[in-house]
């Protein structure tokens, strides 16, 4: 089915920017929504068949594409990988991308037991809940308030 000349901008708008709420502005007139309505329109946009079959049509070229590269995209992360005056950086880069294409990305998890009354901090400047919730995780940021604990 064809779309409407504003459901396809939005689908053009959308694999340009990556943002669908950006892409809803550029293809809707959306200067007088809440930014919360707009969001909530992308996001049915993106729920709908149409829609999604386009984003599909739209970006298989790029697919097939990216496809007749592989095996020497492959081989060029392995000679990265394996070459020794890379840096350091580069071959770790390089030899993680290898995996996650054989073996899918491994799943990044936090888990934690935290109790905060947010109440209590509503006014505090978000770097210092930042550096409370990161001397939780353990990262090392130690809060300024005595009253928390780090």
């Amino acid at each position: 089915m064809a779309l409407t000349p504003k459901r396809e901008r939005f689908c053009l708008a959308y694999l340009e920017t990556g943002n669908a709420s950006e892409a809803y502005r550029r293809a809707y007139d959306a200067k007088n929504m809440k930014d919360k309505t707009v969001t909530k329109r992308a996001s049915e946009l993106l729920q709908d068949g149409d829609i999604t079959g386009r984003l599909d049509e739209l970006r298989r070229p790029a697919v097939e594409l990216a496809r007749r590269y592989t095996v020497e995209a492959i081989e060029t992360l392995v000679s990265i990988m394996r070459d020794d005056e890379a840096s350091p950086a580069a071959r770790v880069s390089a030899a993680c991308e290898i995996l996650d294409r054989g073996h899918g990305k491994a799943p990044a998890t936090v888990e934690g037991n935290v109790k905060h009354d947010h109440k209590h901090h509503v006014h505090e400047p978000l770097s210092e809940t930042a550096r409370w919730i990161a001397g939780i995780l353990g990262t090392g940021a130690k809060s300024d308030d005595p009253g928390k604990p780090n």
